[in-house]
């Protein structure tokens, strides 16, 4: 594992451990998924026919997808954040930066992370995420009401990864002046 990584391990431990409720959901939960970031990719469409003749129409995504052990390792890791507490009710924040496979730049070969306009779209990494965590950090994924979303490509020497942050939203309504 990667200094970048630790870092981000030691600052979730920290994070965590100063918002723990015991029982009670999370004031915010952060946490890193040691894992190449993969898009949710798009559902497949197929047709067969019933024992009483009809046809029935149905989505897939092929069994062999990376998707399935993305998703698997995303789980463990809010599980593993949440320590067995209830998922948040109510409105969410969700913060996501994937950091993906550093490529070879022959003439722009810096240190730092930079941009990763490649690949898949945001979106897409973001619903796989989004899919994975619900009923784990929230109940489901129409409570994130915001979001904060990067994609990067890895720093020199630095492996790929996604960093999570989830938080309750905080909202109080402006009353008219009387």
């Amino acid at each position: 594992m990667d200094d970048a990584v630790k870092k981000d391990l030691g600052q979730t431990k920290q994070a965590e451990s100063s918002t723990k409720l015991p029982g009670l959901p999370p004031k915010e939960v952060s946490f890193t998924v040691a894992a190449i970031p993969v898009a949710q990719p798009r559902q497949k469409h197929g047709a067969r026919a019933t024992r009483t003749g009809k046809v029935q129409s149905f989505n897939y995504i092929e069994s062999e997808h990376p998707i399935h052990v993305f998703k698997m390792v995303c789980q463990q890791a809010a599980h593993e954040a949440m320590e067995g507490r209830p998922p948040l009710q109510g409105a969410v924040h969700l913060g996501v930066s994937f950091v993906l496979p550093r490529r070879k730049h022959p003439k722009k070969d810096g240190i730092n992370r930079i941009p990763y306009p490649k690949k898949s779209d945001l979106d897409n990494f973001a619903k796989a995420v989004m899919d994975a965590c619900s009923g784990i950090l929230y109940d489901d994924d129409r409570q994130i009401t915001s979001c904060y979303l990067t994609k990067e490509e890895a720093a020199q020497g630095e492996n790929p990864h996604v960093l999570v942050l989830m938080q309750p939203v905080q909202w109080t309504p402006e009353l008219p002046e009387a």
